[in-house]
């Protein structure tokens, strides 16, 4: 495990699956993992478990590139997870990086779940504020969708720091403009802590393996 520097906080890092569910344009996780593979709900909270009656530890940070690509598995580990806070006091607290579904797909007790099973801060690809441009890169969740899981995240005690994507290949002023007004939009969440911070990163990349690769010439990009 990682010691912090203040030599208190120890934090396991968890590997939980190869691969995404997801094939967004712009990611080349395919290129290494071309299949999506998951270990069980119950073999990881197994191993939390673990290492808290072994070290004490409580945190722990999941490595893989989305920690709920399977829902069964996710959801197995959070009854776990929740039945073994509730016994033993705990106090678990874990996160990774993360994905929203469809309001439709993720009704409001997998974020209870999540909750009572010691979720805390998640990583979230939301990249633009333009339904446009995030249904072309293939992420398939929209700002409505985002409304929904922010307000219960913020219900729920959840955090979540918003990773962003400047400049992708078909983005017009329009869309950046939407952009621009989300920060507006969500203002309230960042006032309840619900969101921690949001990450710029950087300009569009052309990753060698990534579909979006595959659109250089299309797009007339030079």
């Amino acid at each position: 495990f990682y010691i912090f520097p203040d030599g208190k906080n120890k934090e396991v890092f968890i590997n939980g699956s190869r691969g995404c569910v997801r094939k967004c344009t712009y990611c080349d996780v395919a290129r290494y993992w071309p299949k999506f593979k998951y270990r069980s709900g119950k073999n990881i909270a197994d191993e939390m478990i673990f290492h808290y009656e072994m070290t004490g530890v409580r945190k722990f940070y999941f490595t893989d590139s989305l920690i709920n690509g399977s829902m069964k598995a996710f959801r197995d580990m959070c009854d776990k997870l929740a039945d073994y806070n509730q016994t033993h006091s705990a106090g678990f607290k874990w996160g990774g990086q993360f994905i929203w579904r469809p309001k439709r797909l993720d009704p409001p007790e997998n974020f209870e779940m999540m909750r009572l099973a010691g979720a805390d801060t998640f990583y979230v690809g939301v990249e633009t504020g333009s339904d446009k441009i995030r249904w072309e890169m293939d992420k398939k969740f929209t700002n409505e969708d985002i409304d929904y899981a922010l307000e219960q995240f913020r219900k729920n005690n959840l955090k979540v720091m918003f990773l962003m994507l400047i400049g992708y290949l078909t983005e017009t002023k329009e869309d950046h403009a939407d952009t621009l007004k989300m920060f507006k939009r969500w203002q309230k969440y960042v006032a309840s802590g619900t969101i921690t911070g949001i990450d710029l990163g950087v300009t569009l990349l052309f990753l060698k393996g990534s579909p979006l690769e595959k659109m250089i010439e299309t797009h007339g990009v030079s």
